[in-house]
Order: C-alpha cells, then sequence, then structure tokens
C-alpha cells in the first residue's frame, strides 16, 4: 500500500529475503550503538518516512566509511559552536566532519493543496480495482482535498479496462499508437489513466493494478533541491578546525550525477550570439553551491558525498559519488575506495571510478538478499 510506511512494509515482509535484509540492518545497528548513545534506532522504526529514511541514510553513511577503515565519533563537540555534526571520521591519515542530508523531493508545487500523503489515497484506491489483462499508468491533472470511497472510482476503472481487448491494444501500441486512456472526475480529483496489456503469460495473475503514476502541476528541479539542502547544512558549520563534508541522498529515482553537478558547479545551458548560428556552445552557469557568477563560494564545505536513492535491499549494488570542492579553504583529499567528481575553473567536470565495489565493501555477493552471502 502507499498509504503504508516504509518501516513497516521493511518490517512485515515474509520470506528469506527479506529476513536477510533485516538480519544485516541490525547488524549494522550493532556497530553503530556500539559507538555512542543514539536516537537513530527510533528514527529508524518511524512510520514518518522522512524520519526513517533520513536514519537509514545515517546508518549507512556510518557503515560505509567505517567499512572503509575510518573510526566515526557520533555528534562531536566543536569549539565555537553549539552545533553538533553527526560524525567526526577519523583515519587513512584523513580527518573530517559529515553532516548527513536527505533531499525527499525535487518538485515544487503549483497547487497549495497538492500533497504526497493525498495522493497516497489514489494509488491505493487504484490498487484495489482488478484486471486480468491489463495494468494502469496514472496521471493526476488536478489535486484534490476529498478522499473519494472505492465505490466512486474502482467500478468505473474496471467496467473501463473490462471493455478493452489486450491483444488489439497491444497491436496499436506496437504500431506507435498510444495506448487508450481515461479521464475520470472522482470528488474533487481529476484523475488520468492508460491502459498497458500484460504480456500473455501473466495474464489471469494477481497483481497490484498500478504500473507507475505521475504527479502533475508541478516542475521537477531536484537540483535546486539539492543545493538547497546543502547550503542550510554548510550555514550551521563555517569554522571548523578539519575539513566539512556533507552527505545527501537524492530521493527522486531519477536523478544522478548530472543533478549533483548542477547543485554543485552551476547547471548547465546554451549561450549564442544571435544572428550568428556557428556560434552556439555549453557553457556552465555560475550558480551552485560552490560558486556563482563573483567567485567561489562556501569555501568552508570541503566536499560532498551525493548519491540517488539507495535502499537497505540494494545498497550493496552501487557507491555515492565523492564530489571534491576545487576552492576550499581545507582541501579534501578523495575518499580513493569511491568514485569520485570535482570541476575546475571552467566548469569542466571530471569524474573517475573507485578502488573498490559496493559489493567488496559490504561483503555481499551482487545476487543478495536472493542469495546468502559468502
Amino acid at each position: 500500500m502507499y498509504t503504508e510506511s516504509r518501516f513497516s512494509f521493511l518490517n512485515r515482509s515474509a520470506g528469506e529475503r527479506w529476513q536477510r535484509v533485516r538480519a544485516k540492518l541490525e547488524e549494522y545497528f550493532t556497530v553503530y550503538s556500539n559507538s555512542g548513545e543514539s536516537d537513530l534506532r527510533e528514527r529508524f522504526r518511524s512510520i514518518d518516512d522522512r524520519q526513517h529514511v533520513s536514519a537509514w541514510w545515517e546508518l549507512y553513511i556510518f557503515t560505509l566509511l567505517s567499512r572503509c577503515g575510518y573510526k566515526v565519533a557520533l555528534h562531536p563537540t566543536v569549539s565555537g559552536t553549539n552545533g553538533r555534526p553527526d560524525f567526526l571520521m577519523t583515519g587513512q591519515g584523513r580527518r573530517f566532519y559529515l553532516e548527513a542530508t536527505v533531499v525527499f523531493s525535487g518538485v515544487e508545487p503549483d497547487e497549495e493543496n497538492e500533497s504526497p500523503a493525498r495522493a497516497a489515497w489514489i494509488f491505493d484506491l487504484t490498487n484495489r480495482a482488478q484486471s486480468a489483462n491489463f495494468m494502469v499508468g496514472l496521471s493526476i491533472r488536478k489535486h484534490g482535498t476529498e478522499r473519494p470511497a472505492a465505490r466512486e472510482l474502482v467500478p468505473r476503472l474496471e467496467r473501463w479496462l473490462n471493455g478493452l481487448d489486450p491483444d488489439q491494444v497491444s497491436t496499436e501500441i506496437a504500431a506507435g499508437n498510444e495506448p487508450p486512456a481515461i479521464v475520470l472526475d472522482v470528488r474533487d480529483w481529476t484523475l488520468e489513466y492508460e491502459a498497458f496489456p500484460i504480456g500473455v503469460e501473466h495474464r489471469g495473475q494477481p497483481g497490484r493494478l498500478l504500473g507507475m503514476h505521475a504527479v502533475e502541476g508541478g516542475e521537477v528541479k531536484v537540483d535546486d533541491a539539492l543545493r538547497r539542502a546543502l547550503q542550510r547544512k554548510a550555514k550551521k558549520y563555517r569554522e571548523l578546525d578539519a575539513p566539512l563534508v556533507l552527505a545527501a541522498m537524492m530521493e527522486p529515482p531519477f536523478s544522478g550525477d548530472e543533478e549533483a553537478e548542477s547543485a554543485l558547479f552551476g547547471p548547465k545551458a546554451v549561450r549564442y550570439y544571435q544572428g550568428y548560428s556557428d556560434n552556439v556552445r555549453w557553457v556552465r552557469l555560475r550558480n551552485g553551491l560552490w560558486v556563482r557568477q563573483a567567485g567561489p563560494v562556501a569555501r568552508h564545505v570541503s566536499a560532498a558525498i551525493i548519491s540517488a536513492s539507495i535502499e537497505p535491499w540494494t545498497h550493496h549494488a552501487r557507491l555515492p559519488r565523492v564530489w571534491s570542492n576545487p576552492w576550499a579553504d581545507h582541501p579534501f583529499v578523495d575518499l580513493s575506495e569511491l568514485p569520485s567528481g570535482t570541476a575546475d575553473d571552467r566548469g569542466s567536470i571530471g569524474c573517475s571510478d573507485g578502488t573498490l565495489s559496493a559489493s567488496t565493501i559490504f561483503g555481499l555477493p551482487g545476487e543478495w538478499p536472493a542469495t546468502v552471502e559468502p
């Protein structure tokens, strides 16, 4: 269910696969709790997804850097400020402070009433409808504030799907036509559904109806949201006796290195001179966390560890990238174990791979948690 919290899902899921995930998390928590008192476990168990995901990200970063050879002190005191960073990392001839944050959405709503929680009502309601032959895609054209009853949506959706021929629809989509669609007004919501045929071999099998969904009415700007989140953390600590590193996870699943580059060094843009078509070139605008038109800024932030969403059951599959600030007051020596990146004064980005894989660092095979670790 979309209204079910992420912790509840993780806690109730049955089968050996999920039991292995929970056992691995308990292993990580045991190491973490031995490092000092913390409320991390309670936040991880929260039904508030933001609390849960933020706690998971802190646990992940702690475990990742511990396994890269660092001794991690929790919430160290810092001279000259009442603030206490999440971690102080010591090892490999380096010492640095680290603050972790999560970017939950790059969506900036146009409508005052748009709410992910209310959208979850619609997702769950959609999945109460059944079809032996189709899955549906959903776009929310208008967000409402009322909570519809199942009888107001489910029968209408099922009647429409039952009137479609899956073989005919498959042929039309293969020919390049759009899938069949219907727009339904339910209470104060306007919902558009598209029908996608299920493969012949899977028809008639139970499963959820909703295959994909999009949220209308807002522009996705993950890089802006990431830059603002990093700026908020950076402002907390300006005078430190060691490099400051920010660690951010971007929850939107389509985010990646491009959003990180834009947030740190400024987004790409096209520059041209009117009337000179052969003078078009790509440039990088100077409005990132680390550089503006007047020059470098936030020089007290030495590096940023940034990743797209990492889940407890996929954390062994890939690693975040360490982005170094080329203008930092405390230059940061890259964590050679992890992928890295930086930019020069012209905004040219350079990236390299790390010396270790996520699977090696966490000691888990690529097929985990479907298979046991060695």
